[in-house]
């Protein structure tokens, strides 16, 4: 596990300074675009190597009568999510949309801010970077609404999603070859939603 940290960590520093290359090259197009290459085709090797290494290798022992050994591979979580991130940002900083971060810290925090690494979307670097240096204000509105969102959403799960998955989608799903898109319609209708 710990070797699989490093590596990414390692692939970090070396996309970090990739892009502070292409953005300190800012004369040289052949140079920029080379490093762009460079970074795409090593974000999108790893990306590979951990998704689809096992599907090529039984791809292979299906095709051919060479049977060669699946890879025990731990696949990172969200790994997708911050492979495209990481190349969104290198190619927003390729045409000069705006200025790559200064510190490694910074660029660690927008690729692993937990919440989209776990279910999206993928965030676009000139949307998220400027929000970690503004200042936070609280205010009584803003407790508020937040209080208020919170409250809703635990409504909308404890009482409305919690009532329609036992009541509805597991009843259709359980006995599905009884029930027509036509039938699960009027079980909706004399529910009386």
């Amino acid at each position: 596990m710990w070797v699989l940290c490093t590596f990414i960590l390692i692939a970090y520093v070396v996309d970090f300074n990739l892009i502070n290359a292409i953005h300190s090259r800012s004369e040289n197009k052949t140079q920029r675009k080379l490093l762009l290459i460079f970074s795409i085709v090593l974000n999108l090797g790893f990306l590979c190597y951990f998704k689809y290494t096992n599907l090529f290798i039984d791809t292979w022992n299906n095709l051919s009568q060479h049977q060669l050994k699946l890879i025990d591979i731990f696949l990172p979580v969200g790994i997708s999510f911050y492979t495209f991130e990481n190349l969104s940002y290198t190619i927003d900083v390729y045409r000069k949309r705006f200025n790559p971060v200064t510190k490694f810290i910074d660029y660690l925090f927008f690729l692993s801010f937990f919440p989209k690494l776990m279910m999206g979307p993928i965030v676009r670097a000139g949307d998220f970077i400027p929000q970690i240096y503004k200042e936070v204000k609280l205010s009584a509105t803003a407790i508020t609404k937040g209080l208020f969102l919170i409250s809703t959403g635990i409504f909308k799960k404890v009482v409305i999603s919690d009532y329609i998955y036992p009541n509805l989608v597991q009843y259709v799903l359980t006995i599905h070859l009884r029930h027509t898109g036509r039938n699960a319609y009027l079980l909706c209708m004399d529910m009386h939603w």
